[in-house]
């Protein structure tokens, strides 16, 4: 069964967790063991072994009291007879307490039954030193003890062999499990250490190895990758996402681009059309008109009514020039002009529309505004679509204000124009999109008015912004340069 990487670690780090814990687990166990083996040893097998060497002494004390009193026959060395007679029993006793194995039991009672006799044999020693004086008895009497005397000492002696075996024995089993608790411990940490370095292969050539490689692959040198493949790596690859972004909008730009290539191809279609289908009716129209103004005798309101035609009529002409001039945009026609006439200019074509609309219109301004280094007819264009977006954003008709204001000094002084209306404003959602071209939220517009107005004002050299809110009304801001030195100021404004 093939394992994933992860897994392959899970199970190395598992199997060595649980062969610490068992391995951890059989040493305690046998720690315990040997502790209880060594208190078993200290506690049953040596006092056994000293009780024995116990008695071996209150034995030896006993013949050599019963000596002294077949000297001097002071009753002092009798009550030091009873006095160890009483310790050898009691020692005794302690060591019957403490045997367990058959032979200790069989020894013990030897020792006991020997003794009974040996005691016996004393006190009858003990009655013949006060009574009779014969030497010939007297000395039978002691050969008789000094034998069994012998024999205990001799069956002490073996009881103590046989706790000394005991104990030999008790330490053989505390080596074996000492033995084996070392086997465990070689054989835990031989497990450890060969699980250890088969995890570190396994990291070096699955994780590590290819992490330096990949990084050495993403441009490092050797130096750096062996320093630190992770932090470099990583850095590559923030580096490589930031690539990435910048590809990604520089893809998306492109797309734009092409998108506004495609577009713009499709605009020269329809304006190469346009320029023989509509073009040559309004240039007979004009022609006609120019010809009825010279002919017809009209009043003063018919000849205002008779010019704001013209002038629509002129202004239907310069939109179509627009539309094919913005596929291919026109040069330039550049003079110093006043910005005041321009405005005035487009607020007179845009008069009756204002009013159907109920719209006012308010312009402020301060005194000894420059002249503009400007293309009129292109600039007026730009300002009749700002106010045309303002007025047809109300529904039940409000105000328009536009202002006018310079800023700067020397070389970078600018003339700023604001249009700003209380209109129902333009949602957050499309506002990066507003200035698009062919970008529309109205059923009958060709959404070229802001982008129109956009390239004018950047051929111009200015820039164009606004601020919107919704149901708060917008404010777009024109900024053009103006050319100190150039062009004086006009004297009649």
């Amino acid at each position: 069964m093939h394992l994933s990487l992860r897994q392959k670690i899970f199970a190395l780090i598992t199997s060595m967790g649980l062969i610490t814990v068992v391995c951890g687990g059989a040493i305690l166990w046998y720690t315990m063991r040997i502790d209880e083996a060594v208190s078993t040893m200290v506690h049953r097998e040596i006092t056994a072994y000293r009780a024995a060497q116990e008695m071996q002494v209150a034995l030896s004390n006993q013949k050599g009291f019963l000596t002294c009193y077949s000297l001097d026959s002071e009753p002092k060395w009798l009550k030091e007879l009873g006095t160890y007679r009483q310790i050898f029993q009691d020692y005794f006793q302690q060591a019957r307490n403490l045997s367990q194995t058959k032979k200790q039991k069989k020894v013990l009672r030897q020792i006991e039954q020997t003794y009974a006799q040996y005691i016996r044999f004393k006190d009858r020693g003990i009655h013949t030193y006060k009574n009779e004086t014969t030497a010939q008895h007297i000395s039978n009497l002691h050969r008789e003890q000094r034998d069994l005397f012998f024999q205990i000492l001799d069956m002490c002696e073996t009881y103590k062999q046989i706790q000394w075996n005991r104990i030999m024995q008790a330490r053989q089993e505390s080596q074996a499990r000492a033995e084996s608790l070392r086997i465990i411990m070689v054989f835990a940490v031989s497990c450890f250490v060969l699980l250890s370095g088969f995890l570190a292969l396994i990291l070096y050539r699955q994780i590590l190895d290819p992490i330096r490689q990949l990084a050495n692959e993403t441009g490092g040198q050797s130096g750096e990758t062996e320093q630190n493949e992770v932090q470099f790596l990583s850095a590559s690859l923030h580096r490589f996402l930031e690539d990435f972004d910048l590809a990604h909008n520089e893809l998306t730009k492109s797309r734009e681009h092409l998108e506004q290539a495609e577009k713009m191809a499709l605009v020269g279609k329809l304006a190469a059309g346009m320029a023989h289908t509509i073009r040559n009716p309004f240039t007979s129209i004009k022609m006609r008109l120019f010809s009825l103004s010279r002919s017809l005798h009209l009043s003063e309101n018919d000849q205002e009514d008779f010019d704001v035609i013209s002038e629509e009529m002129s202004r239907i002409d310069t939109i179509v020039q627009n539309f094919l001039e913005f596929a291919r945009p026109p040069k330039l026609k550049m003079q110093a002009c006043r910005v005041q006439d321009i405005i005035d200019s487009a607020l007179q074509l845009l008069k009756y529309r204002l009013q159907s609309h109920n719209v006012q219109v308010h312009i402020q301004t301060t005194k000894e505004l420059p002249l503009v280094w400007t293309d009129p007819e292109q600039l007026k264009e730009a300002l009749i679509n700002l106010i045309i977006n303002a007025y047809e954003s109300m529904s039940n008709g409000g105000w328009i204000q536009i202002s006018l204001k310079t800023r700067g000094t020397g070389s970078g002084r600018q003339l700023v124009i604001w249009v700003q209306d209380n209109g129902e404003g333009i949602s957050s959602t499309i506002q990066n999109r507003v200035m698009q071209p062919f970008f529309t939220t109205k059923e009958e517009g060709t959404g070229l008015g802001l982008s129109i107005v956009s390239r004018i004002v950047e051929e111009h050299g200015g820039t164009l912004q606004f601020v919107s809110r919704p149901s708060q009304g917008t404010t777009f801001e024109i900024v053009l340069p103006v050319k100190e030195g150039e062009h004086e100021p006009d004297s009649d404004n």
